[in-house]
């Protein structure tokens, strides 16, 4: 019988928790970043953590990844240096689905795709021959994304969230402009409306793909008061970056170079009368 991805993951950690006959007890330590059988030893402060990111939780300052050199096996409680599993003949951790011995990194999800990227210098989650690694943004992107992106600065920080982008554990977007932004910050500041870069201003899409007949709409639906509709707006685009003059409207107004509805109103002025 042949058993699914995830039938096989439960199996393995189930034998992890089963006992052997010189350990009694081997329940692993709970690490809710992930699936391993071994905690590190920061070199930074020599103590015992779950991984680098519950020492970075829990610490006011950041641990090297690089750096570690002993690991504790949570089976059998051995402190011993960094391997791929546990160095005592007779502890049950013989065995990891995952292990990186540059970034000192283990896991037994046998789900999750994991890849080390000598370029970048770090795992990636994801499969190898499903990313490009970009020496511009020093990161690892789709392909897809690759062909048309204009290069970010890795060591940039998310500008929604503020977790910096390069050592990120979860997809990046990144914008028109060049600024990176997590996938999931990106949806939910759409979701709230947001539909300009937080940094530049510069538009989510290109000014084409704004819904222009909607907008129109909007103006129709929304006749001006009589007082308002001999206004002029002078208008600065943050798309081009142009400013032009089209008649004052509270909907909005659209840039007359480059149809843009991304506009601030600079001034408005009430026309002659004729």
């Amino acid at each position: 019988m042949t058993l699914s991805t995830e039938e096989k993951t439960r199996q393995i950690q189930s034998l992890y928790r089963t006992s052997f006959s010189c350990y009694p007890s081997i329940a692993p330590t709970i690490c809710e970043h992930y699936t391993r059988q071994c905690d590190v030893v920061a070199m930074c402060c020599n103590q015992v953590f779950g991984c680098r990111l519950c020492h970075d939780e829990s610490s006011d300052h950041k641990i090297d990844r690089h750096a570690t050199e002993e690991m504790v096996c949570r089976v059998c409680k051995k402190r011993q240096p960094v391997n791929e599993f546990c160095g005592e003949a007779c502890c049950g951790w013989k065995s990891t689905f995952y292990f990186c011995k540059v970034c000192k990194f283990w896991s037994d999800d046998a789900v999750k795709k994991i890849f080390h990227c000598a370029e970048c210098g770090i795992c990636r989650v994801g499969k190898r021959e499903e990313f490009q690694h970009c020496s511009g943004c020093n990161l690892c992107l789709p392909p897809a994304m690759f062909s048309e992106h204009t290069c970010c600065n890795s060591n940039d920080n998310c500008s929604i969230c503020g977790e910096l982008m390069q050592n990120s554990r979860v997809p990046i977007s990144i914008l028109r402009c060049g600024h990176a932004l997590h996938n999931k910050c990106l949806e939910e500041a759409q979701l709230n409306g947001l539909f300009y870069c937080p940094l530049c201003r510069k538009s989510f899409v290109k000014p084409e793909q704004f819904d222009h007949e909607g907008f129109d709409r909007m103006l129709q639906i929304n006749i001006m008061p009589e007082e308002y509709q001999h206004f002029t707006a002078t208008i600065s685009c943050n798309d081009c970056n142009k400013t032009s003059e089209t008649p004052f409207h509270f909907v909005g107004h659209r840039c007359l170079h480059c149809n843009s509805l991304n506009t601030i109103c600079l001034t408005k002025t009430r026309n002659q009368q004729v």
